[in-house]
């Protein structure tokens, strides 16, 4: 009769899963499952801290959207179209409803999709960031004017859509920006990949718009003042 695998006896609840751990742990060197644990989280320390990071964030964006959605639906909250201090009202009501309608062709995902909100007539997805200017204090209190797009080192969109506008009341779109995944752009202080940006910042002075310039839409600019003037109305 054939002995049974080490497996096969786990499997079979006949030693617990410590004991089946400790001897998967031998059989590749280790002393033990708590031996295992400490070498593998000893060479895979960085990683492992910046999953956990990214786990804290992903998590605490899914419970703020969750709890939005439900103050919305049980009526605490007004409308996106009422409602101009919400944080989805520019990137949702605004950013997305202009986008649909200004390129031709293209799916428009469900709220809260996780990497993107578009996916293109080429097949390519594109996640819409939006930003109003505001003010900024350096910590050698010099005060500058800044657009801010949290990117949170998305690695599943192909592009980024950059939408800039002056502020909440007017809404008068400034600048357009379509940003390609993997590429590394010029800040004011460095460069770096954009994929590894968990926040963008463009301040409104030329020296770092004209670092933006190659990716630059004017005529879609265009097109998205003449939409905004419409849902003004």
């Amino acid at each position: 009769m054939q002995e049974k695998s080490m497996y096969k006896r786990y499997k079979d609840k006949e030693i617990s899963s410590n004991e089946y751990q400790d001897w998967s742990s031998q059989k590749n060197g280790y002393k033990n499952i708590v031996d295992y644990r400490e070498q593998y989280y000893a060479k895979n320390r960085d990683t492992l801290i910046k999953k956990q990071i990214e786990k804290y964030w992903n998590n605490r964006e899914n419970i703020r959207t969750r709890n939005s959605i439900l103050r919305h639906s049980s009526g605490q909250n007004k409308s996106l179209s009422e409602n101009k201090e919400c944080g989805a009202y520019l990137g949702i009501y605004i950013a997305e409803r202009i986008l649909s309608h200004m390129f031709d062709n293209v799916q428009r995902m469900s709220y809260g999709n996780p990497g993107y909100d578009f996916i293109c007539n080429k097949g390519y997805k594109i996640e819409v960031k939006s930003a109003c200017l505001c003010k900024i204090i350096s910590r050698y209190k010099h005060e500058y004017f800044s657009w801010r797009f949290t990117i949170k080192k998305n690695r599943t969109a192909d592009y980024f859509l950059l939408l800039a506008f002056d502020n909440r009341n007017d809404l008068n779109p400034m600048h357009i920006w379509l940003i390609k995944r993997g590429e590394i752009i010029e800040t004011i202080f460095t460069k770096v990949c954009i994929n590894d940006k968990q926040l963008l910042s463009i301040q409104n002075i030329i020296r770092s718009i004209n670092k933006y310039s190659k990716y630059e839409l004017p005529s879609k600019l265009e097109k998205i003042k003449n939409c905004c003037i419409s849902l003004k109305k």
